[in-house]
């Protein structure tokens, strides 16, 4: 059986507190991850770690934590438009960077 990582415990916190708000658990590129009441994935655990989509400014800051990277999904293509990937170290702002992906995606979507 797969050890649960704190990502997986994370996006499942998350899935409970933003349920209200119509947010529901899915999957992208085999991971598991939280999607608006419109299907919309605003973020997913990678690893140890947690993607979010992001709106420019919370963006530019997740990006500026050590170790944060882009996310390409696939080798040699460029990677996704504002998904960011967010270390494990900084799970204690996963959270307020989900509420941002998730306020971000649904306000873009028009859920």
């Amino acid at each position: 059986m797969a050890e649960t990582t704190r990502a997986r415990e994370e996006i499942a916190d998350l899935a409970d507190e933003l349920a209200e708000y119509g947010v529901i658990a899915g999957m992208i590129f085999g991971h598991r991850g939280l999607k608006t009441a419109a299907r919309k994935m605003f973020c997913f655990e990678h690893g140890d770690n947690i993607v979010f989509k992001l709106p420019p400014a919370a963006y530019d800051d997740a990006l500026a934590l050590a170790g944060a990277s882009l996310f390409a999904p696939h080798p040699g293509r460029p990677p996704m438009g504002n998904w960011v990937v967010v270390p494990k170290r900084y799970a204690d702002q996963w959270p307020e960077l989900a509420r941002a992906a998730f306020t971000h995606v649904a306000d873009r979507r028009g859920d």
